[in-house]
């Protein structure tokens, strides 16, 4: 009965400290590729805002009221305040009030319980118009096709650029009709103008971009959305989808202008421009304390994962080790019986390392089950491989270490009386 109990307390243990090694090992894994994750959002951010304002300051001009101001407006609105911080300025809209036919729109279920005057099924699509110089700033990446060229931006130009997703159903050249809400009549019908573009290039898949034009630097996804230019012609007209409030314009201004600017005169000068276009709560902010506010808030997300990663691998170096080591002097008797039978340490120190070399793949396999059913975390490969490999560096050194100096003792030299 002692023996029985003996060996099972050993198992026990022995089954113990193999968990407690693939437990350890999972998480620091796991805070491993968070590491990544983190710096890596870190960069893309920083590089994104140096690419796109560098050491310049973002003036934009901002309202909280609901009031819906005409286009023709928007542009005088534009002009009086390039006045006031110069000509570099940049257009977005969102085109909330923009329709496709359900022919056109490659996702169904996105499609709206409406048609037009003419029994057309209607969809919203994502849209996003945008002026020559936004575009440029932004840099979209192309499968196939062209970019937007300054004649597609003059009088009523008529490119397009579609997101990926659509490559199922259009091809370079295609035409792609848009309708534009403009009322609703008295029998309830929704009123569209109906608009016809060409399909000038496609997205590359999964392409991402920083929302910096909205004062934002989150990524937005382009798979589903179309992109349109920001013409003339479109400026002047007088549809309700161009109001001021889902519309973004910003202007530019070095740090050397920013630095001259008296913000209480540009106050009252703002304020005064929107009195006179009906736009009685327009002020204006500068994104780039935003943007560095944004900035700061990731190097602190990847600073902390840092300090929690080098926290971990320090517990989990000393842990692993003297784990390696306490297994190493409990099988003594073993290890004895296997060299009895012609077994050599250098095969037993192979068999040994490649168990615990199982037991990190164990780990890793748990850690990547754990985020799929509960974390639910976005991890790309290569973060994945990085935040591996640099794990396991550490972990194989500290196994190794440990097995050789146990396998594999220096002898001591006597020195000669």
């Amino acid at each position: 009965m002692r023996r029985l109990i003996y060996v099972l307390t050993e198992m026990g243990v022995h089954v113990w400290l193999k968990a407690a090694v693939v437990g350890m090992t999972t998480l620091v894994i796991m805070s491993s590729v968070q590491f990544f994750q983190s710096y890596e959002t870190y960069l893309e951010h920083t590089q994104a805002l140096m690419k796109n304002f560098g050491s310049d300051a973002s003036i934009r001009f901002v309202d909280i009221s609901t009031e819906s101001i005409s286009s023709k407006d928007i542009l005088a609105i534009i002009d009086e305040g390039k006045t006031l911080f110069g000509d570099d300025i940049y257009y977005y809209l969102q085109g909330g009030d923009f329709f496709a036919g359900a022919e056109a729109f490659v996702y169904p279920e996105a499609e709206l319980a409406i048609e037009n005057q003419f029994g057309q099924s209607l969809v919203q699509p994502q849209i996003m118009i945008m002026n020559q110089a936004l575009v440029e700033k932004a840099d979209f990446r192309l499968a196939n096709g062209r970019q937007l060229e300054e004649r597609d931006f003059a009088g009523s130009g008529n490119g397009i650029l579609l997101g990926a997703h659509y490559r199922e159903g259009y091809q370079i050249g295609d035409e792609f009709l848009l309708q534009t809400f403009v009322e609703i009549n008295e029998a309830g019908q929704v009123i569209t103008a109906e608009r016809t573009y060409q399909v000038k290039g496609f997205l590359t898949e999964a392409h991402s971009l920083l929302n910096f034009w909205q004062g934002r630097t989150e990524e937005i996804l382009l798979d589903e959305m179309i992109v349109i230019p920001l013409t003339e012609d479109l400026m002047q007209s007088d549809s309700p989808n161009l109001s001021v409030q889902i519309m973004g314009f910003f202007y530019m201004l070095s740090a050397k202008e920013e630095e001259s600017l008296n913000y209480l005169d540009l106050a009252e000068a703002v304020k005064d421009i929107g009195t006179r276009h009906g736009y009685s709560y327009l002020s204006f902010s500068n994104d780039r304390s935003i943007f560095d506010f944004e900035i700061n808030m990731y190097r602190s997300l990847y600073q902390n994962q840092l300090f929690l990663l080098l926290l971990l691998l320090v517990f989990a170096t000393v842990q692993t080790g003297m784990i390696v080591h306490f297994s190493y002097q409990k099988r003594q008797t073993v290890y004895a019986a296997y060299f009895g039978i012609g077994s050599t340490k250098a095969e037993l120190f192979a068999v040994i390392s490649i168990s615990y070399l199982v037991l990190f793949t164990v780990s890793w396999a748990l850690m990547y089950m754990i985020n799929q059913l509960f974390l639910g975390e976005n991890w790309l490969n290569r973060q994945i491989v990085f935040g591996t490999l640099f794990y396991l560096a550490f972990y194989g050194v500290t196994v190794m270490t440990v097995l050789i100096s146990r396998f594999f003792p220096r002898r001591k030299i006597r020195k000669k009386q």
